[in-house]
């Protein structure tokens, strides 16, 4: 399968995000107002791993991750970031 731009799942996905989005901005009441584009967004990834998982459509990769936690590790030594960091480091005696 061939990823193009405007495959039915980009635009389902899109279409439903933007409907949460809207919901959310009048079901949401007081601050919480302001958190319907996050809801969305929320919404919206959580829609593409289900799709992804389900074997529909591969709109979510995680090998990024798994290669920085196999060049960092998984918790890096806050020694190692004070060794790494020039800023850290000083001239003064």
């Amino acid at each position: 399968m061939q990823l193009w731009f405007g495959a039915w799942y980009h635009l389902l996905v899109g279409a439903l995000t933007l409907i949460v989005c809207l919901v959310a901005r009048y079901v949401l009441k007081g601050v919480y107002k302001n958190l319907n584009i996050l809801v969305g967004l929320i919404f919206g990834y959580i829609l593409s791993i289900i799709f992804m998982v389900a074997g529909i459509a591969p709109m979510v990769d995680f090998s990024g991750i798994q290669e920085t936690i196999d060049q960092v590790g998984f918790f890096s030594s806050r020694d190692n970031w004070r060794d790494n960091c020039c800023v850290y480091r000083s001239t003064w005696t």
